[in-house]
């Protein structure tokens, strides 16, 4: 694995190659951003950043896409970074927010919660349970059960 400081520009980007397993290649302009090429052609944006307790982290922003279409162009992926700099200047740690996230519960999870709860309740009509459950899972939870 290679890594390299250049001062990238759209066209660069578009046509860097490696032969190697992956290369990995710093922007000179925002110094934060790196650009990882694989053998395979496949072109990832990352970020690099210190926590506010000293540890040394790297998340993904997203695929390169000369369009921005399918994904971030050079210029998104410096806004990004820029943006992202700020957050961890803050003291946020952009990757422990994603993992946080995605480890959160959905709301079908939540609402399936929430219905468990209410049958131990002696004061709940069970009809106005099953009304409750048939909503969710007609209604709601096929829209916003994901989440």
């Amino acid at each position: 694995m290679h890594k390299r400081q250049v001062e990238m520009t759209d066209l660069w980007v578009r046509n860097v190659r490696t032969v190697c397993v992956r290369e990995e290649w710093r922007d000179v302009r925002q110094l934060n951003l790196e650009l990882r090429v694989t053998a395979n052609g496949a072109k990832t944006w990352r970020l690099h950043y210190t926590r506010s307790d000293g540890r040394r982290k790297a998340m993904k922003l997203g695929r390169y896409s000369a369009d921005g279409s399918n994904g971030l162009t050079l210029g998104q992926a410096r806004k990004k970074a820029r943006e992202l700099r700020v957050d961890v200047d803050h003291g946020s740690d952009p990757a422990g927010v994603k993992r946080a996230l995605r480890e959160s519960p959905t709301f079908a999870e939540v609402a399936e919660e929430w219905v468990s709860n209410r049958e131990l309740d002696p004061n709940h009509n069970p009809s106005s349970l099953n009304d409750d459950r048939g909503m969710l899972k007609r209604h709601i939870n096929p829209v916003l059960g994901h989440l």
